[in-house]
């Protein structure tokens, strides 16, 4: 039973999915999850370096792409710094602290023991690794100059209300290639 454990503690590092179900163990695996994790994991392999999910709430693409993957990939590289942009700065401080909790969970230090957070770490908006990585977490409307990230994820720019309205629509439009694009690393 050990050795089966720790194959899947190896395996975890390469899959995704395999690391979600160690980390969410109540987490249900659905056909489009493993597209998505394939996606995702061509992403910090740096197979592609742009990627756009679209699908209906409740699919768990927020659950997979703002929170158990940048917790996969600071344990894939520690030093990595990683922002999320939400339509609200409190949705993306929301997605922060998940993050945060699964990197100081015992199953997160089973696959990446030598990965810790900072002591002075507790802020949800923004928190370190001891290697120097770092997590952002930001409203579209949020100042982000000055910071820099290997790793952006956009999730949910516009609230359901905004996503009715040309001006927020715009403005998202305008933000990215001015914004964000401009903190890539």
């Amino acid at each position: 039973n050990d050795d089966l454990v720790e194959r899947a503690i190896k395996n975890s590092r390469q899959d995704l999915l395999i690391y979600a179900a160690i980390i969410n163990p109540a987490f249900i695996l659905a056909p489009h999850h493993r597209i998505i994790a394939d996606k995702l994991m061509d992403l910090r392999d740096n197979i592609t370096n742009r990627l756009m999910i679209f699908l209906p709430p409740r699919s768990s693409k927020s659950l997979l792409s703002s929170i158990i993957f940048p917790s996969w990939c600071i344990g894939y590289n520690p030093s990595w710094h990683i922002m999320n942009v939400t339509y609200s700065g409190e949705l993306s401080k929301d997605f922060s602290r998940e993050v945060r909790n699964i990197v100081a969970s015992p199953e997160f230090s089973a696959i990446y023991p030598d990965v810790t957070l900072r002591q002075d770490s507790r802020s949800a908006g923004r928190w370190n690794t001891r290697q120097n990585g770092a997590f952002i977490a930001a409203g579209i409307t949020s100042g982000i100059a000055g910071r820099g990230a290997n790793l952006a994820i956009i999730d949910d720019p516009l609230s359901e209300q905004d996503a009715y309205s040309k001006a927020a629509r715009d403005l998202v439009v305008r933000w990215y290639p001015s914004g964000l694009r401009t903190r890539l690393q």
